[in-house]
Formats: structure tokens, sequence, C-alpha cells
């Protein structure tokens, strides 16, 4: 049945992004500074070629010490710059968080990328959770930058970014 085809396709879809967001929130961290060619911590890391091909691409970079920091959790602001650059993000918001300022290195990366990001808590209570549970009781117009971001926010932009935006090819890395 057609229906039936049309969902399975859609679900295919959404589960080759959710795949990617999972390898990128696994393998990527960055910092507004550039690092040096090589970084310091990534060899014979498992996502070693893909951080340098992303990097390369100029959508990730290092820390100022020359570390990549592989297997840190990647924040809000971070995922901003990554899906920014990586999806080529150009069509800017207004932002009205109270956390959130003009002179944060984000700040342009959240313009673009605001939109997609969702801040709602999730109806389960967990440690990654609890930021957005605390803004949402409190009444808070927060984008919380500095919190690590969740899958589900991660998933949901990405399946949005993709509905609005027509020919994404969007490449997986290889898993060896």
């Amino acid at each position: 049945n057609n229906m039936n085809t049309v969902k399975e396709f859609a679900m295919k879809k959404i589960i080759s992004l959710v795949i990617m967001t999972t390898l990128v929130l696994l393998a990527m961290s960055l910092n507004v500074s550039a690092a040096d060619d090589n970084f310091s911590d990534i060899d014979g890391h498992w996502a070693e070629e893909t951080i340098i091909k992303f990097k390369d691409k100029n959508i990730i970079s290092g820390y100022p010490d020359g570390t990549f920091k592989p297997d840190k959790s990647v924040t809000r602001a971070e995922f901003a710059k990554i899906i920014t650059e990586a999806f080529d993000l150009q069509t800017k918001s207004v932002l009205n968080y109270d956390d959130v300022g003009a002179e944060n290195w984000y700040y342009p990366y959240l313009e673009c990328s605001a939109k997609y990001i969702p801040v709602y808590p999730l109806p389960v209570s967990y440690e990654n959770n609890i930021p957005y549970q605390t803004i949402a009781e409190k009444g808070l117009n927060y984008f919380l930058p500095d919190t690590d971001a969740i899958r589900m926010h991660v998933a949901e932009a990405l399946v949005q970014i993709r509905i609005d935006k027509e020919n994404i090819n969007v490449e997986l890395p290889i898993i060896q």
C-alpha cells in the first residue's frame, strides 16, 4: 500500500538523520578559535577520519590548546555552529533569549539556527533534561547555550532542517 511505503520511506530518512546526529554528538566538539592542522588527541580515535573531514570543511574546529576532545559532549551553542556550517544556514532570526548576548562567540550561528533547536523539556526525568525542566518550571526565556545538547532536540532540529531545505545531501561517515 502506498501510504505504508511513504511512511517507511519517511522513517528511514528520520532514522538516517538520527544516526548522523548521534555520530555528530559522539564525535564532535568545537570552539570558536581555530586549531592547528592536526588535533593532538584524535590519533587512533574511531571518529578520526570524520573529525578531519568535518574540520577540513570548516564545520568544526578544535580548542586553543590544539585538542579536539572527541569524547566530550556537544553543547547547544556548539551544535548551533555545527548545523549552521554543515547546512549553510544563512537566514537570520531575531534572538530574544535572556541568556544569550551579541558578544557571545556563538551568537551569529544561533541567529541562523535557533529556530531549529528546541528548548522544551522532555517528559522524563534524567540528568540531561533537568536544565530544560528548570527553565520551564521557572518560566525563563533561556536557550541554555552551555548545556549539553540532547539527542531528541538534535534529531528534531535535523528533521526540521531537512523539511525546510530541499536537496540536502547528508553524507554519513563510514564506520569501520
